[in-house]
Order: C-alpha cells, then sequence, then structure tokens
C-alpha cells in the first residue's frame, strides 16, 4: 500500500512525523503502510523491525485540516510489541516526540485508579497540553472534551492504557476471583492514544 505524495511542506512546529503531518511524512519514517491500514482515513505502520504483537506498531488517523484540504495526523496510537516493554516515562517521552514544539508542559487530567473488583469502572492515567501551532491546524470542532463540548483550542492528551496480559489469563494471575482483571505491571503501558481535545479514553 501506498499513500498519496506530499502536495506541499508539513508547517513550521511540527514534528515529522508528528501531530498536523501529512501521510507521505508517516511513510518517510515507518516505511509502506500496512494491509491493515484503511486509506485515505487511517493507516497502520510498523513501529518496530519485528512485526506485531512482538514488534511495536504505529496507528494514524487523518482529517483535513483548516488551513488547506491536505489530510493531516489528528490522532495517533503507539501499541507496545511483547518484545518491547515500555513504562509510563518512556511512553510519554515517545508521545511528546509527536508533538508541534510550542507545546505546552502537561496537567494530570486523569489519575491512574485500578478499582479493584470493578475492573470496568478502572481508569487509566491521562495527561493533557497544548499547542498554539495544533490551534492553527485544525478546526476548533476537532478538539473535544468528556462531554462531547468543545475544548480549548489547541488541546491534545495521552491517554496511558495500562499493561495486561495479551492471552486468555490461564497462564497468569492478573484476574481476581471476582473476574476483574489486574495489569501485569503497574508501570508499564500495553498502548498509548494521542487525541486532539481533553477527552479521555481509559
Amino acid at each position: 500500500m501506498t499513500v498519496p505524495a506530499d502536495q506541499e511542506k508539513d508547517q513550521p512546529g511540527v514534528r515529522t512525523p508528528g501531530l498536523g503531518t501529512l501521510p507521505a511524512t508517516w511513510a518517510k519514517k515507518y516505511g509502506a503502510p500496512l494491509a491493515q491500514s484503511e486509506a485515505p482515513t487511517i493507516y497502520v505502520f510498523r513501529g518496530s523491525m519485528d512485526t506485531f504483537p512482538d514488534g511495536n506498531g504505529v496507528i494514524v488517523s487523518f482529517d483535513k485540516g483548516s488551513i488547506d484540504q491536505e489530510p493531516r495526523a489528528v490522532q495517533i496510537s503507539f501499541i507496545a510489541g511483547n518484545k518491547h516493554p515500555t513504562t509510563l516515562a518512556q511512553a510519554q517521552a515517545i508521545a511528546q516526540g509527536f508533538f508541534p514544539t510550542d507545546t505546552s508542559s502537561p496537567s494530570i487530567i486523569q489519575s491512574y485508579d485500578p478499582h479493584e473488583n470493578d475492573f470496568k469502572n478502572s481508569q487509566c492515567q491521562a495527561l493533557t497540553y497544548t499547542s498554539k501551532t495544533l490551534a492553527k491546524l485544525f478546526p476548533p470542532q476537532d478538539f473535544l472534551d468528556k462531554q462531547g463540548g468543545l475544548a480549548p483550542a489547541g488541546s491534545v492528551t495521552i491517554s496511558f492504557f495500562p499493561l495486561y496480559s495479551r492471552t486468555d489469563g490461564t497462564e497468569n494471575n492478573e484476574t481476581a476471583s471476582g473476574g476483574a482483571a489486574y495489569p501485569v505491571d503497574e508501570n508499564q503501558v500495553s498502548s498509548i492514544l494521542i487525541t486532539l481535545g481533553t477527552k479521555t479514553y481509559c
């Protein structure tokens, strides 16, 4: 699978590849998109030399920005492979590498809470940032809060998904007698989701 060639250069202030960049910029870094991609809105890339589930995966969603009709990255998911354990600190650094250069320091908008014996009400850690570059690149309606209303323009959030077993649980002890799942390691993540706005996803 191929991606459209660049029609113009990426905008000043964005990191390449990163939020606000074009599909071709991602292909230059990660190679041709994988077959699981759903062009032209979602592209899946190999994030390491080995393939998932051993290797990392990168999934990028694209939409038209407010400055032109070019598809620009609006959502990024990084999935840590089984052979690439990723700590919270490492995941945060990976995510920040996709942010524009003018991005602010983070604020915690949601703290990790495993909610023992009540897995459905557990929540992950989430951080939010702001960037004037993103506010210029995307229209106000692309920045949403948890209730579906408008969030501050330029806001961006990382949701850190805890590391749970990718097996049926029979070989591990992260499932309690009440059926509630527990992370394999609370200091590691299975994936991160980077989205515009302040809405959290776990």
